[in-house]
């Protein structure tokens, strides 16, 4: 989330925490399956945007507006953002499916 430089707010909705939840120290909070999917999802796009993106760009590319219609032209961080997990499951696909080469 700091390389991507995400708002403590936008990571906390990311995340599935409350809008109070301390972001630098989660333990000894039990992470739910809602959360662990949730990682699991964004460190499945950081790994994608790592494979097709090289250098810096990588890192930029979720706070760049986008063209693909998944998006409407916002930027995958604010499409994430203003979504539920299913947001980050259709990223997370559209990236694997990029990754594969289709």
């Amino acid at each position: 989330m700091e390389i991507w430089q995400v708002p403590a707010e936008q990571e906390r909705y990311l995340l599935g925490l409350s809008p109070d939840a301390p972001l630098d120290d989660l333990y000894p909070e039990p992470v739910g399956e809602d959360q662990l999917r949730r990682i699991s999802y964004l460190s499945g796009i950081a790994k994608a945007l790592r494979i097709l993106h090289r250098g810096e760009f990588a890192h930029q590319r979720v706070n760049l507006p986008n063209a693909n219609a998944l998006f409407g032209g916002k930027t995958p961080l604010a499409y994430m953002a203003e979504g539920g997990i299913e947001r980050l499951r259709n990223v997370r696909r559209l990236l694997d499916a990029r990754t594969a080469g289709n």
